[in-house]
């Protein structure tokens, strides 16, 4: 690993470790796509940021991750290999910038969720902790943050009711769901303790923070043991190639 991205490494670990889920999945696309400029990232859709942290993990664990569920049959642990092959969503080419859907008799135009969409309501659900229906409500937000428009327009036909909200969000979810695959990865589990079969959602943001805060905290052990060895900076040391600190390692364990 090259000194610059140990570097990127720890200072996204360090800006990440306090952050909300959605917040932690920008910071993580910094590291993903470090030539983007911010506004560009927070534009990415979920499922282009979900694919650039599957490929960031690939690079730097492996094309394959451990998952762990528990069978909602029988509560029993299944353990599964993922195989990034497997969960990688096709793409398009070109993907318009506003989507149109029909419901009612009105046209709904819309945008998909982005990064800095699911950031923002990150934020704004944890300032609203003490309110138990604050996750819930989720959807709701998401769904008035990408409408667009209502057409036709006029005070009537461009007005959503309470009434119409749920039958909106349920549609929105499920156009928004086709148009950006790569968002919305569920595993299929076949529990091996009562046979049966479940689904469970992949979430790329926590798998590869979970990895990420574990990798990053071995580095800095192994920053820590070779400074109070040698007296170098941390800096220094991470300018070693990975090869160079583990034979240093070694050496001082001889």
């Amino acid at each position: 690993m090259r000194s610059s991205l140990a570097t990127a490494i720890l200072q996204a670990w360090e800006d990440a470790s306090d952050a909300t889920p959605g917040e932690r999945g920008l910071i993580l696309l910094g590291l993903a796509a470090p030539g983007a400029p911010p506004r560009a990232r927070a534009n990415f859709a979920v499922g282009a940021r979900d694919l650039a942290l599957l490929d960031l993990y690939a690079r730097l664990f492996g094309e394959r991750a451990a998952a762990q569920a528990d069978c909602p049959h029988c509560a029993a642990a299944i353990e599964i290999d993922v195989p990034f092959a497997s969960i990688r969503a096709c793409a398009p080419s070109e993907r318009p910038e506003k989507f149109a859907l029909e419901l009612a008799g009105r046209q709904i135009v819309f945008r998909l969720p982005n990064a800095g969409d699911l950031a923002a309501l990150a934020r704004e659900t944890a300032r609203d902790a003490a309110d138990p229906d604050a996750p819930a409500r989720m959807a709701g937000r998401l769904a008035r943050r990408c409408v667009l428009a209502v057409e036709p327009a006029g005070p009537d036909a461009a007005t959503i009711s309470d009434d119409e909200a749920g039958a909106v969000e349920t549609a929105l979810a499920s156009a928004m769901a086709e148009a950006d695959p790569q968002a919305e990865i569920n595993l299929a589990l076949e529990c091996p303790a009562c046979g049966r079969t479940s689904g469970a959602p992949f979430d790329i943001v926590e798998f590869l923070w979970l990895r990420l805060d574990a990798h990053a905290r071995r580095l800095l052990y192994d920053v820590h043991r070779l400074a109070r060895a040698y007296g170098w900076s941390e800096d220094s040391i991470l300018a070693l190639s990975p090869r160079r600190r583990r034979h240093y390692l070694e050496l001082m364990g001889a």
